[in-house]
């Protein structure tokens, strides 16, 4: 379980996040929606340790995140930005690969399980017929999904992704959906910024409303009304 204890953040003063209280099961598809300042990305960069809270503190099992070093953490948790890109021409097997990384010492060598990982987490995500490809020449989509895979890779219990369909045309906005949906369903906990309201009430198992930085509504998806999506958005 990921859970977060009267968390807030406050940067040169000023008082960003107040008061978060949040649970996330194994499991779970959380989004957290909510108009741009609201507090989304900041929010996910707190709960996945990015950022450090001012006050309270963030729990992965039970225990507070902050005594994770880098390499646990990176193992546990993973944060997916919403620009994604590469500074090298990778083959696309590399570029999963290496999402093995905290597994191994800087000295070791990839091994036969780090590879057979890469391999899994490419097929998860559609995207094994890509292997051979330099991830220069792929769409905005199928680099979406050759990235996730790399997330998935690492086997985290949980990802968080921010704002994941940016740029995407509707059919790839919808598979990018239900890769998060099915790494929930095989037992990770995935919590994700979005502005897309209506995939959310059709992928996530629930959605948190942030309004100003502060959770205002937190409910099964299906349970979201017109009324709850217009408030935090001042509609």
């Amino acid at each position: 379980m990921l859970e977060a204890k009267n968390v807030c953040l406050a940067i040169e003063g000023k008082h960003l996040l107040k008061d978060i209280n949040f649970k996330a099961e194994e499991g779970s598809f959380i989004c957290i929606a909510g108009a741009n300042g609201s507090g989304k990305t900041l929010m996910l960069k707190t709960l996945c340790g990015v950022l450090q809270p001012s006050a309270g503190a963030v729990f992965l099992n039970g225990r507070d995140i902050s005594l994770y070093d880098i390499r646990q953490k990176s193992m546990l948790m993973r944060f997916l930005p919403a620009v994604l890109q590469s500074v090298f021409n990778y083959k696309v097997k590399d570029i999963v690969l290496m999402g093995t990384n905290p597994h191994i010492k800087w000295w070791q060598d990839y091994t036969a399980q780090n590879e057979a990982a890469a391999y899994a987490a490419l097929q998860n995500t559609d995207a094994a017929h890509l292997a051979e490809r330099d991830i220069f020449t792929l769409s905005d989509g199928e680099m979406q999904r050759v990235f996730i895979a790399q997330i998935l890779s690492a086997q985290p219990k949980a990802i968080l992704p921010d704002e994941p369909t940016s740029h995407l045309d509707l059919k790839q906005k919808n598979d990018v959906f239900k890769l998060f949906l099915k790494a929930a369903q095989n037992g990770r906990i995935v919590i994700c910024a979005t502005h897309d309201i209506e995939l959310a009430k059709k992928y996530a198992t629930h959605i948190c409303l942030l309004k100003n930085g502060e959770i205002d509504g937190f409910a099964p998806a299906a349970q979201i009304g017109d009324a709850d999506i217009a408030r935090v958005y001042g509609l």
